[in-house]
Order: structure tokens, then C-alpha cells, then sequence
């Protein structure tokens, strides 16, 4: 094994920016040697999925 991470995930509020870009420099850093995605934690309010009752 050659010490990297098999996947490598980046997570903000909303996916927007931060996580997209760190996850682009991975990706262009690693190649296909490790699995980059980025993902969002919060959904928007106007997200047809997000109910404000609990």
C-alpha cells in the first residue's frame, strides 16, 4: 500500500464552494490514485426535500 487514502471526501455547509474547489485541487494533485468527492451537509431552504415542521 502506498500510504494514501483509498477516498478522500470534502464537506461544507452547502457544496457550493469550498468543498468543490479543495476536491478539484485533490483531484488534480492525486489523479485516479485516490477517490475525491465533495458533498454539502446543509440543504437550502428552497430545497423542494426541506420541511420546516419537524
Amino acid at each position: 500500500m502506498s500510504g494514501l487514502p483509498a477516498r478522500i471526501v470534502f464537506a461544507c455547509d452547502r457544496n457550493i464552494v469550498r468543498s468543490p474547489m479543495a476536491a478539484a485541487i485533490m483531484r488534480h494533485l492525486f489523479g485516479h490514485r485516490a477517490a475525491v468527492d465533495s458533498v454539502g451537509v446543509l440543504a437550502p431552504a428552497s430545497c423542494p426535500t426541506v420541511s420546516s415542521s419537524p
